[in-house]
């Protein structure tokens, strides 16, 4: 709710990075998570991971494959917190020690409103900005006798009556900009009928991660299992029954749609094979004449 971002700098992250991270920056501070949502890396989804959470009573949780908006918080704050210390690196040309403007980076991520909520994570979480250089005040040296306790009243009396109205209106802002996001995709994105087991399928390729001349689509793909509740299904390979490991998101798919005028890699593959050696065999032929 609040979107108080957390990072550390670490030489790996293994599992036993993993936890202590876990432990030392936000159990330790902020108590016990009901759930603990990460993406599908290997230090998250292991089983040392997964019993030192449940044996604090933490249920672990991770995206669904090929399927990053599942995490986006995580996501936008990655790609945030990495610009914002990029932009103090190169302010001091000092890209190298990237790690040294980790806690400015994060101070600055604390204290800016966020786009959906409209409040700052500090004001979310502690119920008031955090103080920041360019707020500074002139620190109260003494209270005459009551103000004290006058002040103490009055804050007690914001935790429980204004902080919970700033909560209740951050919640209303970022669902109207879930909403607002949810209308914006459902303009791009076109409803595909349930797949059934045994349905040929084809898997979509993350356009990030590929060149503009490499194919957008994998497969073809067999349906073996279908999660109804979820809307995610278990594929394997149609020739070698090799399969994904984890689910896949429906929108992430799409009919594969044969046709007897296809030709099989390995058909190409063969005749391409031949000619190379049709090739040479002839210049061969021209060497010894």
């Amino acid at each position: 709710m609040s979107r108080w971002p957390f990072a550390l700098a670490v030489p790996n992250i293994n599992e036993e990075t993993t936890t202590e991270f876990y432990f030392d920056t936000v159990i330790a501070n902020y108590g016990v998570p009901s759930f603990w949502l990460t993406d599908r890396g290997s230090n998250f989804k292991s089983y040392y991971t997964h019993f030192f959470l449940k044996r604090l009573g933490c249920t672990p949780i991770t995206t669904t494959a090929f399927r990053p908006q599942c995490n986006g918080q995580s996501e936008n704050l990655n790609r945030n917190l990495c610009r914002t210390m990029a932009k103090l690196a190169r302010d001091e040309n000092n890209i190298q020690n990237w790690d040294k403007y980790l806690n400015k980076a994060l101070m600055v991520l604390r204290t800016v409103a966020g786009e959906g909520t409209k409040y700052s994570p500090s004001v979310l979480l502690y119920g008031y900005q955090m103080v920041t250089p360019g707020i500074w005040s002139k620190p109260i040296e003494d209270f005459v006798e009551g103000e004290y306790d006058k002040e103490v009243e009055l804050r007690t009396k914001y935790v429980y009556q204004e902080l919970q109205r700033i909560r209740e209106d951050a919640r209303k802002n970022s669902d109207q900009a879930k909403a607002k996001a949810a209308i914006r995709y459902n303009k791009t994105a076109h409803p595909i009928p349930p797949f059934k087991i045994g349905d040929k399928v084809l898997l979509k390729v993350d356009s990030t991660e590929t060149s503009k001349f490499a194919d957008k689509w994998q497969g073809p793909f067999t349906v073996c299992k279908v999660n109804k509740s979820s809307g995610t299904y278990y594929i394997e390979g149609t020739v070698n029954k090799a399969r994904i490991k984890d689910a896949v998101n429906g929108d992430k798919l799409k009919h594969f749609q044969e046709s007897k005028f296809m030709v099989p890699d390995i058909n190409t593959s063969a005749a391409f094979k031949h000619f190379r050696t049709w090739v040479d065999h002839r210049q061969r032929r021209s060497t010894t004449q």
